[in-house]
């Protein structure tokens, strides 16, 4: 499995990745990012979003216009003929900002598109998703919209004071036989951007779920070393670097 920006599809890294498959490595699967909750001066097509639905950098804009989901929509088929398999759309949680409304069926609308494509599309974070509270009984995974969940920082805070890990949330995709990839940013790393690999003790937080059915990695925080290949494993006490390239 590969997680890429959806950028890469056009810059032949997927072809690349498709010639390795046929030649020596196995099946793979591309996991395609896009951002699907925000507008940022380096994301494809921008130039085409209307200057009032940038209103900042997270959430950039209403999802519920028609004009974004069409734009984001696009993004999808540049993605299929870039020859993503699945795609994992960020910053799906604007609902937690003032006067964000509908991104259920604002993801749903996204999901239905990719299923149509024969493709599959994540949730990423955005736990309450799974089952509105709004007394109709609506839910991302239980309406099947999504295939699988992406988690940032499940297992050391961010939820609840009753469930400060967050991670239990999403144990209803696990329960459903879908995946959950759990992505943690160790603190111990900090902004340390050449880490030494975390000892058992400091890992073992991390990876609470990773009998469960939860697919755990450590990463460092794109925030503050951009994107790279430091990856550490649940399990292993070395760090491995992941070609960013192939």
């Amino acid at each position: 499995m590969f997680d890429s920006i959806q950028g890469d599809a056009s810059s032949n890294v997927i072809a690349k990745l498709r010639a390795a498959q046929r030649s020596s490595v196995g099946d793979i699967f591309v996991i395609c990012y896009f951002n699907g909750g925000a507008l940022n001066p380096t994301d494809p097509n921008i130039q085409q979003f209307a200057a009032d639905d940038n209103l900042g950098t997270i959430p950039g804009w209403e999802t519920s216009t028609t004009e974004v989901v069409a734009l984001m929509k696009k993004r999808i088929d540049a993605g299929v003929a870039g020859g993503c398999d699945v795609f994992d759309p960020d910053n799906i949680d604007g609902y937690l900002q003032p006067g964000q409304a509908d991104y259920y069926g604002y993801v749903a609308a996204l999901a239905d598109h990719a299923h149509a494509a024969g493709k599959l599309l994540g949730q990423k974070n955005a736990a309450e998703l799974l089952a509105l509270e709004d007394g109709t009984g609506r839910g991302l995974l239980r309406d099947g919209f999504v295939d699988f969940a992406v988690t940032e920082g499940c297992a050391v805070g961010g939820g609840s004071s009753s469930d400060p890990t967050w991670c239990a949330s999403v144990q209803p995709f696990v329960d459903a036989g879908k995946p959950v990839f759990q992505i943690e940013y160790p603190s111990e790393w900090g902004n340390d951007c050449s880490p030494a690999a975390l000892g058992k003790s400091a890992l073992d937080k991390y990876c609470t779920y990773a009998t469960g059915g939860f697919s755990p990695i450590m990463k460092l925080d794109g925030d503050d070393c951009g994107l790279d290949g430091v990856t550490q494993y649940c399990g292993s006490t070395t760090i491995v670097n992941t070609p960013m390239d192939v």
